[in-house]
């Protein structure tokens, strides 16, 4: 029971998680490109954020 219900509590905080970060991923995309709302949306934010990042690092400098 206890475990089970541990287990449950888990797997909702992962899921809450999982869908913040498609919200995040989705604005920023629905910024940057917003004909790119498409299934592979996610793909595409992942590259982006990823370039970001760097373009971020570069001009931190």
């Amino acid at each position: 029971g206890a475990v089970h219900t541990w287990h449950e509590a888990e797997i909702g905080r992962r899921t809450a998680m999982e869908m913040l970060a498609d919200l995040q991923c989705q604005a920023i995309v629905d910024y940057m490109c917003p004909e790119a709302l498409l299934p592979p949306y996610q793909i595409s934010c992942a590259m982006m954020i990823s370039q970001d990042t760097r373009q971020l690092a570069q001009s931190s400098d």
